[in-house]
Order: C-alpha cells, then structure tokens, then sequence
C-alpha cells in the first residue's frame, strides 16, 4: 500500500467519523449545544487554516502532521475538506430543521466517502471527469443505508433525498463537495417536504 493510499484510507475514516455529529444530535444532544460545539469547532478550525496560510513555519509543522491526507488543491491557499465539513455541519443544523439537517449530514459523511473509495478501487465507467458509475451506485446504497433508520421520512422520500444528493456530488465541479451536498440536499429536503405537492 502506497503513501497516497493510506492517506485516502486516513482522510475517509475522518470523514466516516463525521457521523458522529447527526447522531448525537438526533439521539443525545439538543439543537443549542451542537450549535455552540460546532461553532466554537469551525472558527478554530478556520483560524488554524489562516494561520498557516500566513504563516511559513506553521504551514511547515502542519504538512509534517497532515501532509499525507492533503489532497493537491488543499495546500497552503485552500481551506481543507475538514474545515468545509464542519462549516457545512454548523449552517446545516443553524438553518435546517432537526430531521433535515440528520439527514442531510448523514448522507454526506457516509455516501460521499463511500463513493470515492469504491470509485478510486473500481471505477472504470467514467460518467464525468473523475466520477465513475461505480462511485455513484456506491453513493446511493451508502445514502440509502444512512437513511434508511430515520422515522421521520417515507421509503421513497429517501430514495428520492440520496437520488438528488449523489447529483449534487457529481456536479459540484470546482466546489467542494463537503459543503455543497448537506446544504443543496438539505435545502432540497426541506423543499420536498414542505412546499411540493407531490411530496
């Protein structure tokens, strides 16, 4: 296993950790707490990130510590998937009702990971740029899987949520897709469920 592999391997079980967050807001933890957490979270991260973008010796010392899951555009002027992970995580519950916001996050710390894996191992059908159909089949059974506990919405309902959400993904181009498939899906969600009339 070459270098590159294990910090993919290390970048998505991070990402996988980011499960933690939608659950223990939906089972543990009240709307309020998680927004402070998760604010407190974002701006250090945020502050980090200026930091060693102004800074020689802390970009330095933080290539020595994160070096091996940076990906080539996250260097030095760009902000991290991390960082985008929980800003995504704190404007999806700070706008989003509790069951959108779950849901939104889920479908974005399993499927997203997922996808990646399972395209950079299998992927020879190539739908656009670097996607392939294998990522994409593999973003909707991890969506569906991350979905398929809640009560709070219709089989078809999630099919129809991690349908949506795997375009965001595909079509998200230059924007990270961290940031881009909780608050898209999660704002299709909440349109779905509210406003459609075939909802």
């Amino acid at each position: 296993m070459t270098q590159l592999q294990t910090g993919e391997l290390a970048r998505k079980a991070i990402h996988y950790s980011s499960t933690l967050i939608p659950v223990l807001y939906y089972f543990y933890i009240g709307r309020n707490t998680v927004l402070i957490v998760l604010g407190i979270l974002s701006g250090l991260i945020l502050l980090l990130e200026i930091l060693r973008m102004v800074s020689g010796n802390l970009y330095g010392f933080y290539l020595r510590l994160f070096g091996t899951i940076l990906r080539p555009h996250e260097h030095y002027r760009r902000l991290t998937g991390a960082s985008f992970v929980f800003i995504a995580s704190f404007l999806s519950v700070l706008i989003f009702p509790k069951e959108v916001a779950v849901a939104a996050m889920l479908v974005a710390a399993l499927a997203d990971p997922t996808a990646c894996l399972v395209g950079e191992r299998w992927g020879t059908i190539r739908l656009l740029k670097a996607k392939s159909l294998q990522g994409w089949l593999a973003f909707l059974a991890a969506g569906w899987v991350g979905l398929a506990w809640l009560p709070d919405f219709d089989w078809h309902q999630k099919i129809t949520f991690v349908l949506f959400a795997s375009l965001v993904e595909l079509f998200s181009g230059c924007l990270d897709d961290n940031l881009t498939v909780p608050l898209v899906t999660g704002g299709f969600i909440l349109l779905w469920t509210n406003w459609l009339p075939f909802s």
